[in-house]
């Protein structure tokens, strides 16, 4: 029972973790605020750890098999979660790029206003 209980806490530990990518609403403020992925990459890392460790102990029982399909379900979340936060990620480099040559046209413009 003891291995169930720690794939439980394998699971706890990542979805607390995922919770903290989710951004923070900051009202007025322009921002970008992605979430803090910290605790989701040391989360996976202790994930990585444990779970060959916790294979070697031999046959999975019906307790351990559950737990381990919702520590599996969990990270297939958390997979998703970063595919989205790449994406959109990514979306909003390739606009930054677009506003490139306005970006800096305007500092052009303004270091000539400042050195007169």
């Amino acid at each position: 029972m003891a291995r169930a209980q720690r794939l439980l806490q394998l699971r706890e530990a990542l979805q607390k973790a995922l919770q903290r990518t989710v951004p923070a609403a900051s009202a007025g403020s322009q921002a970008l605020d992605f979430g803090d992925w910290r605790a989701l990459v040391q989360a996976e890392a202790a994930l990585s750890r444990a779970l060959p460790a916790l294979a070697r102990e031999g046959e999975w029982s019906a307790a351990e098999r559950q737990a381990l399909a919702e520590l599996r379900q969990a990270h297939e979340v958390a997979r998703t979660r970063c595919e989205q936060a790449l994406a959109t990620l990514g979306t909003q480099l390739h606009e930054m790029g677009l506003q490139k040559e306005g970006w800096l046209a305007y500092a052009g413009m303004s270091a000539t206003l400042q050195s007169t």
